[in-house]
């Protein structure tokens, strides 16, 4: 009973309202992003396009890792039968494991995914890697021209 508790609560519920979150947030982006593109450079335009591949490539990965795991965790109350040699233990077993390396792969690869979708991310990332050290940038000189014609 706590497995099937369990897969509802922690994995059921959030594979259905992380998607729906989702496109929520993602229509959001747009709608922003059609605001704004009159006002600001066309390169918030390709910005809030990234932050949606961002945003729908890990709630993907998020669905397709978790979502199976919930499954397997509601069914596996009901896996005791056995019937001509088809053990429903075992292939729950296999699957769990099957899924539950996909769901590590995906989350080692998350990571990676946010750095080269993101420049806001990476941004962030070089900040703590620096230990919150921010390097200043450099000031550009201008060297004005004047022509001395008299």
């Amino acid at each position: 009973m706590h497995k099937l508790l369990d897969g509802l609560i922690s994995k059921i519920i959030p594979c259905v309202l992380y998607p729906i979150a989702t496109i929520l947030l993602v229509q959001g982006i747009r709608k922003a992003g059609r605001q704004r593109k009159e006002m600001v450079s066309p390169s918030s335009t390709a910005n809030s396009k990234d932050a949606s591949k961002l945003v729908l490539a890990t709630t993907l990965t998020f669905f397709f890792a978790e979502l199976p795991l919930g499954i397997i965790y509601m069914l596996d109350p009901f896996a005791g039968f056995k019937m001509k040699g088809f053990d429903m233990q075992v292939v729950l077993s296999t699957l769990f494991q099957l899924f539950s390396n996909i769901l590590t792969v995906t989350t080692a690869t998350h990571m990676i995914i946010c750095l080269l979708i993101s420049t806001e991310y990476r941004k962030t990332c070089l900040v703590i890697i620096r230990c919150g050290y921010v390097p200043k940038t450099k000031k550009q000189t201008q060297f004005v021209a004047l022509n001395t014609k008299t």
